[in-house]
Parts: structure tokens; sequence; C-alpha cells
């Protein structure tokens, strides 16, 4: 199934090289919407970009963050703001849908990358 048949295209996956390794990925969208899922074999690490844009933005993303999470130096595009912050400033708890509370948290893993949860 991620043997590519014609040029990089494998019964709906994406197989290619991104910086040197091997990335199966499957994206897609609709207007206002576009998603980006890439996984890297070798590494057993899939990044998921879910996105309100229209574009290729997801699978830009996708490669930004997986260079970082590889370690690798990664610059923003110009036009994008930088900003820092740490897993700390996430908050802790806020008002959700009917009254419940949602509580947010970044955790950040032994390889780098930086994982966020809701509940």
């Amino acid at each position: 199934m991620t043997t590519p048949f014609k040029q990089d295209y494998a019964f709906g996956l994406g197989v290619r090289t991104v910086n040197g390794r091997k990335v199966i990925s499957h994206g897609g969208g609709i207007e206002g919407f576009n998603t980006m899922l890439a996984y890297d074999p070798e590494d057993k690490m899939t990044v998921v970009v879910l996105t309100n844009l229209n574009g290729q933005a997801p699978d830009q993303i996708a490669t930004m963050l997986a260079a970082i999470a590889h370690g690798e130096k990664c610059s923003c595009p110009r036009s994008a703001r930088r900003f820092q912050s740490r897993p700390s400033d996430a908050p802790g708890t806020a008002p959700g849908r009917a009254g419940h509370e949602s509580s947010a948290q970044v955790n950040r893993t032994t390889r780098g990358a930086l994982r966020r949860g809701w509940r």
C-alpha cells in the first residue's frame, strides 16, 4: 500500500523523501479547511496539521514541525509573527460549552516535540 505506483502516489498516500527522510502522507481539504498527516516510518513519528486555511500551509507546517522534532534548524517564514511561549503559559482551565470546564495541557516530549491536549 505504501509502494508508489506513479511518481510518489501509492493508493491514496504520498510517499516521498523530505529532508533525507522517507515520509508517507495524506492531505486534503475543502474550501476553507485543509489538512496534512505525515508519517516518518523510521522514527515512528506522525505529524497532523488541521487548518482553517486554503493552500499549501498544512504541508509546509508539517515539514517545519517534523524538522523541529528531529532537532533540525527551522526558520519561520518572514511573514509569520514570532512570539515566545512556554508550556506553563497555557491556560489551566477555561469555561467551555454549556458551562463545562475545559483544560489545556502542553507537554514537551523527550524528543523535543510539543504535545497539546484538551479535556
